[in-house]
């Protein structure tokens, strides 16, 4: 039997999937201004960081992070850990998931980065990680097919696995990506 799931608005509109005793936190706004253990970047099989929300948290965490990012190309769905520089997270795990074209290897890839992601907190005993939603914005997949993939993903995860990381948030910059996001954590209630 599984954990009993709740979906919560506020009155910010804000909303959370409490799944047992974790919490699944969906944030409108800017990534890089959480203060969690974790931060995880989107990018390319060549770690670059001269685009998109890559070059936001590149930016934000120094030059640091540049000097110190492996330079051999990496697969699809693999978690790369770098430390936090400047922002206000310990670590920023470069998850490879740009670049995919195929929707059925693309939601493969999210689900390897969102397992990969949380084993790696639970490795490093973090509490708290966030991802933004995640895909290539030049293939464009739909927000509601990557929302729904990430959500359903973590809820199979915490479903399968007892992990001591308490709160895991999803964040959008964008209105109708955090409008997938409550879509899909709701969706698991009805």
């Amino acid at each position: 039997m599984g954990s009993p799931v709740e979906f919560h608005i506020n009155e910010k509109g804000e909303a959370t999937l409490q799944i047992g005793e974790k919490i699944l936190s969906l944030h409108k706004g800017e990534i890089t201004d959480l203060a969690v253990d974790a931060l995880v970047c989107p990018v390319n099989p060549s770690l670059d960081f001269s685009m998109g929300l890559a070059k936001i948290v590149s930016q934000a965490a120094g030059k640091e992070l540049l000097k110190e990012r492996p330079l051999a190309p990496e697969p699809l769905g693999k978690v790369v850990v770098m430390p936090g520089g400047k922002l206000k997270a310990k670590f920023i795990f470069l998850t490879v998931v740009v670049g995919e074209k195929n929707i059925d290897k693309l939601k493969f890839s999210i689900g390897q980065a969102i397992d990969r992601a949380i084993r790696y907190a639970e490795f490093l005993r973090l509490k708290s990680i966030a991802f933004p939603v995640l895909g290539d914005p030049r293939t464009k997949p739909s927000y509601d097919l990557v929302a729904s993939e990430m959500i359903e993903n973590v809820f199979k995860y915490f479903q399968r696995r007892n992990t001591k990381v308490k709160a895991i948030f999803f964040t959008a910059y964008n209105g109708k990506a955090f409008d997938a996001l409550k879509k899909g954590a709701r969706s698991l209630t009805e």
